[in-house]
């Protein structure tokens, strides 16, 4: 456990870096194309941080659905997080104070995707990771955002 603590306290800077990225990529839960462009962001820091590409799962009326693979055992851990938010664009900037960060998705649950692409960046060099598989389910909507209808959905009495 200590060369995990000791690991990502050396890429802190780095870790930081990656989470105001995601942040400032707006994704206010109902605007398609801001979230497919934080999709975007997320690829690119699964890409750059774990050499993963993304599996995407298209959407009509939300954001982009996106999986991501790494290793290929016979055994899978699936984690499942989403990168939409509640704020419209500019409602609520990121902003730093006193050494912590404020914005759209800090706690719930950018910076989460960010610390799980980070702690396996580290697993992905164990003997973990090399004889089984972890799949990362990245939502671009909760659950209330899911459960709503598309547009254009009709309900009849």
């Amino acid at each position: 456990m200590k060369t995990i603590k000791n690991y990502l306290q050396q890429h802190a800077e780095e870790i930081l870096l990656d989470i105001r990225e995601l942040v400032v990529a707006e994704s206010p839960s109902m605007n398609k194309a801001a979230v497919d462009r934080c999709g975007e962001v997320l690829q690119s820091l699964f890409a750059k941080r774990l050499g993963v590409e993304a599996e995407i799962d298209e959407q009509p009326h939300y954001g982009n659905h996106l999986k991501f693979t790494l290793g290929n055992g016979d055994e899978q851990t699936v984690l499942l997080g989403h990168f939409d938010t509640v704020w419209d664009e500019g409602e609520l900037v990121m902003r730093e104070e006193d050494g912590k960060l404020y914005g759209p998705g800090v706690l719930d649950m950018k910076a989460g995707l960010v610390q799980a692409i980070w702690r396996y960046a580290r697993c992905n060099i164990t003997i973990y990771w090399r004889a089984n598989a972890l799949c990362f389910c990245a939502a671009a909507m909760r659950k209330s955002v899911a459960q709503a209808p598309a547009p254009g959905y009709r309900t009849t009495p």
